[in-house]
């Protein structure tokens, strides 16, 4: 276990040097508040199995940063970080971001991502908007990260926590993975989600286009074309 003041957490990894420590600790939603809390009102001192470590920078920002070679992006900050598997990694060391400049540095560098192209892309997961579960509105395109690899959507929706981009394969797609183009097929509920003329989709092995709007149909029974490859 290891304890901020009076809180203590179980913790997953913990990596301590002269100058740093690195620690994971496992939660669930209401983990991070309790922890941000906790650890600054600790002020830079922490227990860890029965040790006490103190002289730590004080933890006040938000997310992780490191070195990558996008412009701008140059420092490893002090953070607390949010992962998509409810854990919160621990960075002391670096420099000293309030919450709001962490959180806009982050920011920046999401912002940064859409100039990326997908085939370099997955290089740069870190960087892109983790998937959020909590009714976030995605349109195709949107790109996000989801247990350390990178993922495109491939129809929009209004996301739900058992919608990850892993379980909704008809929402998501794996960057990089050929099925971007001709995502597989899935039985339209009505109207709603029918699909459009020129649509891509792959079913039965073979690769589709849609020849009418509004199409309900499946491939290969009617309002398909197959594709001509090349």
């Amino acid at each position: 276990m290891i304890t901020f003041g009076i809180e203590s957490f179980t913790e997953l990894s913990v990596t301590i040097t002269d100058t740093s420590a690195v620690i994971t600790v496992s939660g669930d939603g209401t983990t991070f508040a309790k922890l941000e809390k906790a650890v600054n009102a600790a002020k830079g001192t922490f227990t860890l199995n029965g040790v006490v470590y103190t002289g730590f920078e004080n933890l006040i920002s938000i997310q992780k940063m490191y070195d990558t070679g996008i412009e701008g992006v140059t420092t490893t900050y002090d953070v607390i970080l949010r992962n998509t598997n409810n854990s919160f990694e621990i960075i002391t060391g670096g420099s000293n971001l309030t919450i709001d400049e962490a959180m806009s540095i982050r920011k920046d560098i999401e912002n940064m991502t859409k100039n990326i192209a997908d085939e370099d892309s997955e290089a740069y997961a870190w960087a892109f908007p983790a998937w959020n579960g909590n009714s976030v509105a995605y349109v195709v395109g949107d790109r996000v990260a989801y247990e350390t690899l990178l993922y495109k959507c491939v129809q929009a929706h209004t996301s739900q926590p058992d919608w990850t981009p892993t379980a909704a394969v008809s929402l998501w797609v794996r960057v990089t993975d050929p099925a971007i183009e001709y995502p597989d097929w899935v039985q339209p509920a009505g109207a709603h989600d029918a699909y459009n003329k020129g649509d891509k989709v792959s079913h039965n092995g073979k690769h589709w286009i849609s020849d009418v709007d509004a199409n309900v149909w499946e491939p290969g029974v009617y309002g398909w074309s197959e594709a001509t490859e090349g």
